[in-house]
């Protein structure tokens, strides 16, 4: 990579950072407001699609988190694909260090969250809440407290995030789906099946792999497993040539990156984040969902990736960069208890049988995300 590109990719984490904060806030403030019926009426605002006898509608707010994120998951799958094949993903010697330290990073706030919040059943579904690192979120901070970051420092966070989401497709796949329906799902097979005899022919155009996946999101939808997956799928399937001879996946990442970053994922952060804090007071903050995603996060990632961290190198399983400094790395590990998006996402799916909950879950994953990115600010900034 060399020295401009970096700079750009640098420049845009600033920006969608600064995005996604600004439409949070935004929410927040709107909800707490005169307007905060209009706020819930736009999210409930029902949006419908006919052709003949066939319907579909939904609320605006699951248009967002089933379809919108769907290419949010897309572009993620890329991201993955793209590391897997020719970047961060493709060197043992280069990955190893942060796929243990996400091993530990999932592991260690689950548990967090689970020690709070076992005795109380209907909380448990929260547990992958503090799991997740926000990859947009994380980099722009670690873009803006060190404006010389070393590509080494980048690289370790963004591998790290990487394989962090990696793991929270896993965990929406096997424990955020409903029951099984087998005619969906085997319908949604047979969509599988039509791409991958496209792949087969060596058909290059994007635009038929692109209508497949919108059937194969609605059988999806249906089959009992969630609508985002649709986006990962397609990701993997795509193949590696357009019919101009280019990658596919570079392309495609350089197209939907602007549209995601400043458009999908500012808007998922305005229709999730809209909190109404009058219902707060100091009995609440000390509710298990709460503390539990707090801790969760702001502790309980730091801890589990420098714990296993250590203990790789320790055991010479890997071995860490010499140019980075430990103190860097404990930054880096404070700035991955920034969950935000993805945390947010999977907390909407915990809880969507129990809508009283979801407060106390995003209050806890706010300041959770805020409470890390002071601390990995301060990490970051005392090791220049």
């Amino acid at each position: 990579m060399d020295l401009i590109q970096a700079e750009k990719i640098k420049a845009l984490s600033i920006k969608s950072g600064q995005w996604m904060l600004f439409s949070c806030l935004i929410a927040i403030f709107i909800a707490n407001s005169p307007w905060q019926s209009v706020y819930a009426d736009f999210n409930n605002t029902k949006l419908a699609f006919h052709i003949g006898s066939f319907t579909i509608s939904k609320p605006l707010l699951i248009w967002m988190n089933e379809g919108l994120m769907a290419i949010f998951f897309f572009l993620i799958g890329l991201e993955i694909r793209e590391a897997f094949e020719s970047g961060t993903l493709s060197d043992w010697k280069t990955v190893s260090l942060p796929i243990y330290g996400a091993i530990g990073g999932m592991v260690v706030p689950g548990l967090i969250y689970y020690l709070f919040n076992y005795p109380y059943p209907d909380y448990i579904s929260g547990w992958a809440i503090p799991v997740a690192t926000d990859i947009a979120f994380s980099l722009a901070i670690l873009a803006m407290v060190t404006p010389g970051v070393q590509p080494k420092l980048r690289l370790f966070l963004s591998t790290l995030a990487i394989v962090d989401d990696i793991g929270a497709i896993i965990v929406i796949a096997l424990f955020y789906s409903d029951h099984l329906s087998l005619i969906w799902f085997l319908t949604a097979l047979g969509w599988l099946g039509l791409a991958l005899i496209l792949r087969a022919f060596k058909v290059s155009r994007f635009f038929p792999y692109f209508i497949i996946s919108v059937f194969m999101w609605y059988a999806i939808i249906y089959s009992g497993l969630h609508a985002t997956l649709t986006g990962v799928i397609l990701a993997m399937l795509l193949p590696q040539k357009n019919q101009n001879g280019q990658s596919m996946v570079n392309t495609l990442l350089h197209e939907l990156e602007p549209w995601v970053n400043f458009i999908i994922l500012p808007l998922f952060a305005f229709m999730n984040c809209g909190i109404i804090l009058n219902g707060f007071n100091a009995d609440t903050l000390m509710h298990p969902i709460l503390s539990g995603t707090l801790f969760g996060l702001w502790l309980g990632k730091p801890i589990g990736v420098m714990a296993f961290v250590l203990l790789a190198v320790g055991l010479k399983l890997s071995v860490k960069d010499q140019e980075i400094q430990w103190s860097q790395l404990i930054g880096v590990a404070c700035l991955t208890g920034i969950g935000f998006t993805m945390s947010l996402f999977i907390a909407s799916l915990s809880f969507e049988y129990h809508a009283s909950l979801l407060p106390n879950a995003k209050l806890g994953i706010i300041l959770g995300s805020v409470f890390s990115a002071l601390m990995g600010s301060y990490f970051l900034m005392k090791s220049k």
